[in-house]
């Protein structure tokens, strides 16, 4: 082969390669475009990154910060656990840690799930009925609370999807679900919810109306009492906060055996009052996925 052939040669074979590697770049997200160039044989490959491709990379880059951020925030907050519990008596295996998911997606759920977490608590009907169907049915074990205000007509909708309803703060609500849980032919597990706060329009019984409640629940076929929950005044000092706690403890104390296996206080902001007054479970969302953004 003379020189001029074997240049000819060189040419086409490089174009060729060219050709296909453009064809696979282009396939990886990357805009390729074939130039003349006569340093280099004739054609070169010109590359740039696509808005997708980009897109591709934040995201990539983003999930890895926020699961790292998430796995650090929960070994944080069992290492905050482990020493309240240390302090007053306590084993840190008495206190279950529910993580609160109100707005957000399936796929914190999911790393929060690979992190370590079980117990998750959903606060609307409406977003509960996305993540309690498919994007998460492959995690057998992960347990779906419902912590929110929840209205009678909405009950058919978490009864037997949850593993504990906590919000349930009327007799009226407890009726209802008996009568979807006798349906579906179960027993659904409840708390009844204790408003701790006279002054806000929050929802739940007062302290003095839990003790005939309860026996009244205890009668219901199909639902099983396991406990209170609360939740202190927001915004107040310490002492109230305690004080508030130490309130739902002894109606929690007063409970019969069977109906006392969870006290579910405590928050981001007051946990650590609330492990040392007592509490079984407590509701983290800010403290564990950082604050929610604001609306609007």
């Amino acid at each position: 082969m003379n020189r001029h052939n074997k240049a000819q040669y060189l040419k086409k074979s490089r174009k060729y390669s060219l050709k296909w590697g453009k064809t696979y770049l282009q396939k990886y997200g990357y805009s390729a475009t074939l130039l003349p160039d006569s340093a280099h044989l004739g054609m070169r490959i010109l590359i740039r990154a696509t808005p997708r491709l980009a897109s591709l990379k934040r995201s990539c880059f983003w999930g890895f910060m926020t699961t790292r951020v998430l796995a650090e925030n929960l070994a944080s907050l069992q290492e905050r656990i482990a020493l309240v519990a240390e302090r007053t008596g306590r084993s840190a295996s008495e206190i279950s840690l529910l993580a609160v998911t109100k707005t957000q997606p399936p796929e914190r759920i999911r790393e929060a799930y690979e992190a370590g977490l079980r117990l998750f608590g959903e606060n609307y009907v409406q977003e509960a009925r996305v993540k309690f169907s498919e994007p998460l049915l492959d995690l057998p074990d992960l347990q779906w609370h419902f912590i929110g205000h929840l209205q009678s007509n909405k009950a058919r909708e978490v009864v037997g999807c949850c593993s504990l309803l906590q919000s349930v703060d009327s007799f009226s609500l407890a009726t209802e679900i008996s009568k979807r849980a006798v349906q579906r032919g179960i027993a659904q597990a409840v708390l009844l919810e204790v408003k701790l706060d006279t002054t806000a329009p929050k929802f739940g019984v007062l302290p003095h109306e839990v003790a005939p409640l309860v026996e009244n629940f205890l009668q219901l076929p199909g639902v099983r009492l396991e406990g209170l929950m609360g939740m202190a005044p927001y915004g107040t000092s310490d002492m109230v906060v305690r004080s508030s706690f130490r309130t739902l403890a002894d109606c929690f104390g007063r409970l019969p055996s069977e109906a006392r296996k969870v006290l579910s206080m405590g928050m981001s902001s007051d946990f650590e009052i609330a492990i040392e007054e007592g509490s079984t479970m407590i509701r983290i969302g800010t403290s564990l996925f950082g604050a929610r953004p604001l609306k609007g």
